[in-house]
């Protein structure tokens, strides 16, 4: 409540009733981080890697002359920090990561490294508002010449870079009550407000952030101007009466309410999208709806690599092309784009409290957005291939957007798990964890689950006064049957949007189990989609599968999985514990010779880890498509089998 308090304190906000709704359409409201507690062995590992391991090597990178967090929490000096001005705008992301982790994390070290980097941040801050540094108007930005402040939206991420400064300062806000930075951040979003505005300047940001930045800070706050403003950049797009189109690489192309398709550059897109699902969730407003549906439906259903990454290589605009064009060795896959895909996933299952989004969302997370960051955490991908013929190496972009993206991502995964409506609780995803759901007079929640590895889930219910509600279970869209027992007893539950609903009285030690078949299967793509003939893919539970060099003698394009070869689940101690999948394989010579042998997948999301090599999602089912190696298999291949 202090921390809350100080922010409605600082923004000049009366505090508002607890029980009033600043989103009303939003049908669902996501449990807090700090309300959930993961104890499982697959993601909280994993968030513990990213802000550890991962946190220390982007940091290193962003504060190279002074060694980054890591020397900092080890060195006697702590006045060192120095973050380089002009990374600053992508750099400010790994506070909102620190934010978020420290809303249910104690990391004394990390705070004060935080603290000093704020430090340093607020000294580029000038008495008009503007962050040099954030606010790139002053510099010469991938190869687009500087021409003064305001005065090239198109290119120089000026808004872009106050909307990722608002977020991060909320977040560090919500998470120390500190407020210095959110100080600083609001001095310079009220240079924006009193430069932009229907009475004002008409113009929109060339890369959309602040819209889904204004939304989220009303939702947090109250304060209408920021749901107002970021109303009137969504509304100002495609509208060029007073100045020149950005084009659909911007989604400039038409007014927001009459797009109907996604286009142009992905991440650009999934912000402006976000953006306006939270007007939607705020206003209930019909023409952005209408765009919004129709938007996620073409992309989901037309521009969607079967492991949710999106973005063609042959588009050139880091987003899209031509529908159903989306070739395996095609896939761009950028991790901003899947982080903010599967946001947008989650905002979309708020306002219509349907699983089907959901089951998006996890197709993203455990498969794109699980390769992003090694599993080490000593390096990033900044796009997510899903056949790739060259090895791929995790290393530092130029353009770094995606370390403080995947960080953050990382330390809100607690945040998706469950969800609460008026009508009771929505289990979203199955992580073992324990959760105290505000639902009510307060209701505790155990997960027991080795998810995704396995398909059973026990969930424990304790409320702190028995009462009839709801609770909602996922059903996935990947799973042919399910089975439900409650105290032992089978149920049969019905169907609402993708949720199983349980509804009766519930009272201390119920207990439900679920129980989802975990089969490994095959995975083809409907026709309309080109360069998929004759390949297979493989899937089990919501992870997608790959064929990694490492582990198929060295190279992948050479393999035949036939169609009738039985496949078989397997468990292997490597990448900390995982499933493999198993299948008697042909591997054609570079003579022309074919040969027996066991090929092996591994979890898509953790290729790479294990060395360089190349990876196939997509192999061969039928003869034709199989590719000669460029080298002799005779050593690389085990003993002929007995």
């Amino acid at each position: 409540m202090k921390k809350l308090f100080a922010l409605l304190l600082l923004s000049g906000i009366a505090l508002h009733g607890q029980g009033q709704k600043r989103m009303p359409h939003y049908k669902l409201t996501p449990v807090p981080a700090a309300n959930v507690t993961l104890t499982d062995s697959f993601w909280k590992p994993r968030i513990e890697t990213a802000f550890h391991e991962g946190f220390d090597w982007v940091t290193l990178h962003f504060d190279p002359n002074n060694g980054g967090y890591r020397t900092f929490r080890e060195s006697q000096r702590r006045d060192t920090v120095k973050v380089e001005p002009v990374t600053t705008f992508e750099s400010i992301k790994v506070l909102e990561a620190a934010g978020e982790y420290l809303k249910y994390n104690e990391d004394p070290d990390m705070e004060a490294y935080m603290d000093r980097c704020i430090d340093h941040w607020v000294l580029s801050q000038d008495k008009s508002g503007y962050f040099t540094g954030i606010c790139l108007g002053d510099y010469q930005v991938f190869g687009h010449i500087a021409k003064g402040r305001w005065n090239n939206l198109q290119h120089s991420h000026e808004l872009y870079g106050v909307g990722h400064l608002l977020e991060a300062a909320l977040s560090y806000a919500e998470a120390t009550g500190k407020t210095k930075i959110l100080e600083a951040a609001l001095r310079a979003t009220d240079q924006v407000f009193s430069i932009f505005g229907p009475d004002k300047r008409h113009d929109v940001p060339g890369h959309e952030e602040i819209e889904r930045a204004f939304t989220r800070y009303y939702e947090a706050t109250g304060d209408k101007r920021f749901l107002d403003l970021a109303r009137f950049f969504i509304d100002e797009r495609g509208d060029h009466t007073t100045r020149d189109s950005y084009g659909e690489y911007a989604q400039d192309h038409l007014p927001f309410i009459e797009q109907r398709l996604v286009s142009g550059h992905g991440v650009r897109g999934a912000y402006l999208y976000i953006g306006a699902t939270d007007v939607v969730g705020a206003t209930g407003d019909e023409g952005y709806r209408i765009a919004i549906d129709s938007i996620w439906k073409d992309m989901t259903e037309r521009h969607m690599y079967i492991t949710g990454a999106t973005g063609a290589i042959h588009a050139g605009n880091e987003g899209y092309g031509e529908p159903y064009n989306i070739a395996p060795e095609d896939c761009y896959g950028e991790s901003c784009c899947a982080i903010a895909n599967s946001v947008w996933a989650h905002r979309l299952n708020r306002l219509y409290a349907d699983a089907s989004y959901m089951d998006q969302f996890e197709k993203i997370v455990y498969n794109t957005f699980l390769s992003a960051m090694a599993f080490n955490g000593q390096g990033m991908f900044y796009c997510n291939h899903v056949n790739r013929t060259t090895p791929d190496q995790r290393s530092w972009a130029a353009c770094p957007c995606c370390p403080g993206n995947v960080l953050s991502h990382y330390a809100r995964i607690p945040s998706y798990v469950y969800s609460i409506s008026d009508e009771g609780i929505y289990l979203n995803l199955f992580v073992d964890s324990k959760a105290h759901i505000p639902f009510g007079k307060g209701v505790s929640v155990t997960q027991q689950t080795e998810y995704p590895w396995e398909g059973k889930i026990a969930v424990e219910i304790d409320p702190n006064e028995e009462g009839t509600f709801g609770i909602f279970i996922r059903i996935p869209e990947w799973t042919e049957s399910h089975t439900i027992r409650i105290n032992g007893k089978s149920v049969e539950a019905p169907i609402d949007r993708g949720y199983a609903l349980l509804e009766r009285t519930w009272k201390s030690g119920d207990r439900i189990e679920i129980e989802f078949p975990m089969e490994a299967r095959r995975a083809y793509m409907p026709e309309p989609f080109s360069g998929y003939d004759g390949l297979v893919a493989l899937r089990r539970g919501p992870l997608v599968y790959t064929f990694e060099g490492i582990d198929n003698f060295g190279t992948v394009c050479n393999l035949l999985l036939p169609v009738k070869a039985p496949l078989k689940s397997v468990r292997s101690d490597i990448l900390g514990g995982i499933v493999q999948i198993e299948a008697s394989g042909r591997v054609l010579d570079w003579d022309g010779r074919w040969i027996s042998r066991k090929i092996t997948a591994i979890p898509c999301g953790l290729y790479s880890n294990r060395g360089t090599s190349v990876h196939y999602v997509w192999i061969a089912e039928e003869p034709e498509q199989v590719k000669e190696p460029e080298h002799h298999m005779n050593a690389l291949l085990p003993p002929p089998e007995l």
